[in-house]
């Protein structure tokens, strides 16, 4: 639980997250405040969490940025390995957030990228292609992580991920953000790469 409640770390709970971002465990949610940032909480938007255990510090901080950016504005999140998508796709739904994925037939995906217009995530994976995706629409890219490679690779990764929106017709300036723990093998990965 991210509010440490005098029960929570004493017994396993059910637990919620809240359009904050937030998680916390069925006592603390009861408090009707948010433990981390005082948010009010109402009931009827809290989440059940399940599925999705040890969700980690950084998913929970990746979902505060999306929610900060705000859910009228289009965002795309990057993940390297397929395994990844489903659990990742699962935490930003479990948000509140309007997640898409690009797959399916050319027609729901057509679909999928005409809706992602009026926001939500986009959630990419870099082992598929996605070359020719015309979006200088967004504004924002998330890497959720330290992309794994040579410093070649991972380059050209990024460069062509940050493509799809720094390109003919964007009028904003895009920010890109990396997820990366820190004092650990993901850091000096970066480090490489960087």
């Amino acid at each position: 639980c991210s509010g440490g409640g005098p029960r929570c770390k004493k017994m396993k709970c059910t637990i919620f997250s809240a359009q904050c971002a937030h998680f916390m465990c069925q006592y603390c949610a009861d408090a009707l405040e948010c433990p981390v940032c005082k948010a009010h909480l109402d009931p009827n938007d809290l989440s059940l969490v399940s599925g999705l255990e040890g969700i980690g510090t950084k998913l929970s901080r990746i979902g505060e940025q999306i929610v900060s950016i705000g859910e009228a504005e289009p965002v795309i999140l990057f993940v390297q390995w397929k395994q990844m998508v489903r659990g990742t796709k699962c935490f930003l739904r479990s948000l509140g957030l309007r997640v898409f994925l690009l797959d399916g037939n050319a027609a729901h995906r057509a679909t999928a990228l005409h809706e992602f217009t009026n926001g939500g995530v986009l959630l990419l994976c870099l082992e598929e292609c996605f070359a020719g995706l015309h979006l200088p629409h967004v504004q924002h890219v998330i890497f959720a992580h330290a992309i794994v490679g040579g410093r070649e690779k991972v380059e050209a990764l990024e460069k062509q991920a940050m493509a799809r929106c720094v390109r003919v017709g964007q009028t904003r300036q895009v920010k890109v953000f990396s997820f990366v723990v820190s004092d650990c093998e993901e850091e000096e990965q970066w480090k490489r790469t960087h």
